[in-house]
C-alpha cells in the first residue's frame, strides 16, 4: 500500500538495520527476505518449485534454502503470503542489506540484476558479539555513512536524523522487553513454550521500530509475569528442560511439538531466538538483561555519533552475528545459555544449506558433551523440505527423549 501510495519501498537481508532505513521516511517499507522465506517453507509444494526453478537455471543444490526460494520466488512472480494466497512478486525500489555470507553477498546481487533495481551491500566482516571492538564499529559505521550518500542520490530522499532518533530509541527498547521476555523463561516450569518464541520474535527482527511492537511486548511481557508468578507453563507436560540452536525445519514443527508433548521434553530456550533482536550483556559466565539508553544518552553529538552508538548496539548486545564469528566463542556463549536456562539436553540443527550458522556446530557438540549434557545432532536444510528426512530425524528425536527419561532431569 505504502508504495501504491509514493512511499518507498526497501529489500534485502532481515538482518538489516530497520531504523536506519526507517529514517527515509514514515512511508518507508522494508521487505526482510528471511522472514519470507520461513513463512513460505509451511508451503511444501511452493518451495519445491521455487527450489527446482532456481537449480534448473545453475544456482546450486546445496545453497541456502531461504535464497533459493526467495529467488525462484522472483523469478515466477509469485509471492505466497501466510495464508496461502499467491500474489505477484513486490519489486522494490532498492536493495539495501548486510553481507554476512557469501550467501548474502551474491543473493542480493543477483536479485538486484534481475529486478534492474539498485543495490548497496554493507559488509559485516568484522568482529562482533563480545568479541566486538573500535575496529569493527568504525569499519561499520563509514559504510552506513556511505549508504546514506546513496540512498539521498538514488532516491532523491533525505536522511531524516531526527527521525532516525526517535526509530533507534524505540528499536533499543523494543529489544530490551524481548530480552526481557526470553530472560523469564528460566522459570520452572518456562512460560512459553517454543512455539510462541518462534512466533513473537520476528516482529522484533523486522519492525522493532514501531510503537505497536513496543506495546506488543509490553503485553506480552505483563502476561509473562502473571504466568511465572502463577506456575503457568507454556507446555502443560514439562519435565525436561531443552536448548535448541539453529532455525528449525518450520514444516515439521507440529510433528516435533507432538513427540516433546509425548515425552515432555519442552524446547525453553533457542539461541536462533534469544539472538535476534534482544539485548544482553555478557559477564564470561550469564547473560544478563540491558537497559535502552535515553534520549539524552543517546543524542548527544551528531550524526557519526548517533549512527556509531546505534551501531554499537546491534554489533555488542545483539548476539546473533557471533554464530559467524569463531566457534570457541560459540561453545562460550551455548554452555552459559544451556546452564542458566536450566536445561537438561541440547539439540543441535545441523543445517546443510548454511555454513555461517553450522561453523564450529561439531565442536559445540563436544564442549557440551564434555560439560555433562545429552546433545542430539541431525542435519537439517531450512526453507528446503525436500532435503530434509523427516522420518529418520523424527526417530531420532523419539529415541533420543526416550533415554531423557533413563537419566531424569537435573532440575
Amino acid at each position: 500500500m505504502a508504495h501504491d501510495n509514493g512511499g518507498l519501498r526497501f529489500a534485502g537481508s532481515g538482518l538489516n538495520w530497520p531504523s536506519f532505513l526507517q529514517a527515509f521516511g514514515k512511508d518507508v517499507v522494508f521487505l526482510a527476505s528471511e522472514p519470507y522465506c520461513a513463512g513460505a517453507s509451511a508451503f511444501n509444494d511452493f518451495v519445491a518449485s521455487c527450489g527446482r526453478l532456481v537449480e534448473n537455471r545453475g544456482v546450486a543444490s546445496d545453497l541456502c534454502g531461504y535464497m533459493k526460494t526467495y529467488l525462484g520466488s522472483l523469478w515466477s512472480d509469485r509471492y505466497i503470503l501466510p495464508n496461502g494466497q499467491i500474489l505477484p512478486w513486490p519489486h522494490p525500489d532498492l536493495y539495501v542489506t548486510g553481507h554476512i555470507c557469501c550467501s548474502h553477498a551474491k543473493w542480493y546481487q543477483y536479485a538486484a540484476e534481475l529486478c534492474s533495481k539498485p543495490m548497496f551491500g554493507i559488509d559485516w566482516g568484522c568482529r562482533t558479539s563480545i568479541e566486538t571492538d573500535d575496529s569493527s564499529l568504525d569499519y561499520l559505521l563509514v559504510q552506513a555513512l556511505e549508504c546514506i550518500d546513496w540512498i539521498e542520490k538514488q532516491s532523491g530522499r533525505k536522511f531524516d536524523d531526527d527521525l532516525f532518533i526517535e526509530n533507534a530509541l524505540r528499536e533499543m527498547k523494543a529489544n530490551e522487553l524481548w530480552s526481557e521476555i526470553c530472560f523469564l523463561n528460566q522459570s520452572i516450569p518456562a512460560p512459553i513454550s517454543e512455539n510462541s518464541l518462534y512466533s513473537f520474535f520476528s516482529f522484533n527482527l523486522t519492525n522493532p521500530q514501531w510503537e505497536a511492537t513496543i506495546e506488543l511486548f509490553r503485553q506480552l511481557k505483563d502476561e509473562t509475569i502473571d504466568r511465572v508468578k502463577r506456575g503457568i507453563a507454556g507446555v502443560a507436560e514439562e519435565r525436561y528442560r531443552i536448548a535448541t540452536s539453529a532455525s528449525p525445519q518450520w514444516a515439521f514443527l507440529k510433528d516435533f511439538r507432538a513427540l516433546e508433548r509425548k515425552f515432555g521434553a519442552i524446547p525453553v530456550i533457542s539461541q536462533y531466538v534469544m539472538q535476534w533482536g534482544t539485548a544482553w550483556e555478557f559477564d564470561g559466565e550469564c547473560f544478563h538483561t540491558v537497559t535502552a539508553p535515553t534520549r539524552a544518552e543517546f543524542s548527544a553529538g551528531g550524526r557519526a555519533d548517533w549512527l556509531r552508538r546505534y551501531i554499537d548496539w546491534r554489533t555488542s548486545k545483539n548476539h546473533s552475528m557471533q554464530i559467524w564469528s569463531s566457534g570457541e566463542m560459540h561453545s562460550k556463549l551455548l554452555v552459559a545459555m544451556v546452564k542458566q536456562w536450566k536445561c537438561d539436553a541440547v539439540v543441535l540443527m545441523l543445517n546443510r544449506g548454511c555454513e555461517g550458522t553450522q561453523l564450529g556446530m561439531m565442536e559445540n557438540r563436544s564442549v557440551m558433551l564434555d560439560a555433562g549434557y545429552p546433545v542430539l545432532a541431525y542435519e537439517t536444510f531450512t526453507g528446503d523440505n525436500r532435503n530434509f528426512d523427516a522420518p529418520r530425524v523424527l526417530e531420532l528425536t523419539a529415541s533420543f527423549y526416550r533415554n531423557l527419561q533413563s537419566l531424569g532431569s537435573r532440575h
